[in-house]
């Protein structure tokens, strides 16, 4: 990389203008923000990358003209109506996925089931004093439910970081013509739709706007005004994956096709809540059996092993919590922190070494006792029993940039739990892994 001489600021608004009003919604038929950063000689600092906008939840009757907001706890003394977000994620619920280009249409990468991913990629990375300050700002979320419906009453201004594998390690970016750059990039923003990104006792027929959406960040200018070539360009990626669950003994098998796997971890969700108005598709439930509505349907992960072709591995044994479970005449209960079980999905998302705080831990997965409750007024800042659960693991276990090769392996993992065989629940797993942009014959190919 050339040495960066000066840095400038650049901002960019979306190449496809839904409205007069600059209003994007999938309700209104305008479900895309497509951003283009053109071919130049400069870095795109990728850590100074940030989406602005403004959001909007709104009853039936709202229009972008004349917004009518929810009344979410009953907040201006009237009657409640009730429409929220994730109070871990917030706004970013409103994006279902994103595609990153270049500006000759190469893919370089495609996450999906983004709210998912954010869902405990934000929360195993935040604490309750990143909640109560910059994540009310970067994705207008509060880690409560009381909080984060007064939030909702009204008009939020978001300034979010872009959430995907690319920009996800802060490196700087080539934007020049094939040899010395990507080529620009163009950075697709998918909206998700209104029954997925929102929900509550009052939420069916709500939807949500994104009003005056912008992309800003810094390019570095390099020395001489010339980018230096280059034959090829590493960078991170997340590959997403969809699987359903319902057994007490059950296996999640993928053929992935990557070569440089770093870490892999799924969050659960069960299947009747992902488009539901009532229930929160977002959230990072524990599995549980039908019909979901309380602890008595608790059905927790007793053993949980990780397999490539077959074999045990990065672990070479099975991760036991049975003996932290509780089962009582077919009722499951927790008894203790199933530690062993979050320290590794924690791990996958963040080395250890690295971590200075998560908002995951007992409060979280509710494994305080009954006469350990918090006093009331804690909920303000983390609704109890709201889960920042899941699994994963690590295969860069020093984070020193190892990885393995599932190019032509088998992954899979089996997981034994309380699941009574006829209650499905999502299985939602991201891998991140390496990728390789080469540059040959003035253009470019993407090898993973």
């Amino acid at each position: 990389m050339s040495k960066i001489e000066s840095l400038s600021q650049r901002e960019v608004y979306p190449s496809n203008r839904a409205n007069a009003l600059n209003s994007w919604s999938w309700k209104d038929g305008a479900p895309t923000l497509v951003f283009q950063i053109g071919e130049q000689d400069r870095y795109l600092r990728s850590s100074s990358l940030r989406l602005n906008f403004k959001l909007r939840l709104q009853r039936p009757t709202g229009t972008s003209a004349v917004p009518v907001y929810p009344n979410n706890n009953g907040a201006d003394g009237g009657a409640a109506f009730m429409c929220l977000q994730n109070s871990k994620v917030g706004a970013l619920a409103c994006f279902s996925s994103i595609n990153v280009t270049n500006s000759r249409n190469n893919s370089l990468e495609r996450v999906l089931n983004l709210p998912r991913l954010q869902s405990s990629y934000i929360a195993t990375g935040s604490d309750f004093t990143s909640y109560a300050n910059e994540l009310q700002l970067e994705c207008g979320a509060t880690s409560s439910q009381e909080a984060q419906g007064r939030r909702e009453n009204a008009e939020q201004e978001v300034c979010a970081r872009v959430l995907c594998g690319m920009f996800l390690m802060g490196e700087d970016i080539p934007l020049g013509p094939a040899g010395r750059g990507t080529s620009g990039l163009i950075i697709k923003l998918n909206l998700a739709a209104s029954i997925e990104a929102l929900h509550g006792a009052d939420a069916a027929g709500c939807f949500y706007e994104i009003v005056n959406p912008s992309l800003t960040f810094q390019v570095g200018n390099p020395a001489g005004g010339t980018l230096p070539a280059i034959s090829a360009l590493p960078y991170t990626s997340f590959s997403s994956y969809y699987n359903v669950i319902s057994t007490g003994d059950d296996n999640m098998s993928l053929n992935c096709g990557l070569s440089s796997v770093i870490s892999s971890f799924t969050n659960f969700c069960p299947v009747s809540y992902i488009a539901s108005t009532i229930e929160d598709g977002v959230e990072t439930y524990t599995l549980r059996n039908a019909p979901y509505t309380s602890d008595a349907q608790y059905a927790p992960i007793t053993s949980l092993t990780f397999y490539k072709n077959g074999l045990q591995f990065p672990y070479a044994f099975d991760v036991n919590e049975a003996e932290m479970i509780t089962n009582t005449a077919g009722v499951f209960a927790a008894d203790g922190y199933t530690s062993q079980r979050e320290l590794n999905f924690l791990s996958a998302l963040q080395p250890s070494k690295d971590r200075t705080k998560t908002l995951a831990g007992n409060i979280s997965e509710s494994g305080l006792g009954s006469a350990e409750v918090p006093e009331a007024n804690r909920d303000r800042y983390n609704t109890i029993s709201e889960h920042v659960y899941g699994i994963g693991c690590r295969y860069d276990g020093l984070g020193h940039g190892s990885s393995t090769n599932f190019k032509e392996a088998q992954y899979s993992t089996r997981i034994r739990s309380g699941l009574n065989g006829s209650s499905p629940n999502a299985c939602f797993t991201f891998l991140l892994h390496r990728n390789m942009i080469n540059f040959t014959n003035g253009g470019i190919s993407v090898s993973n």
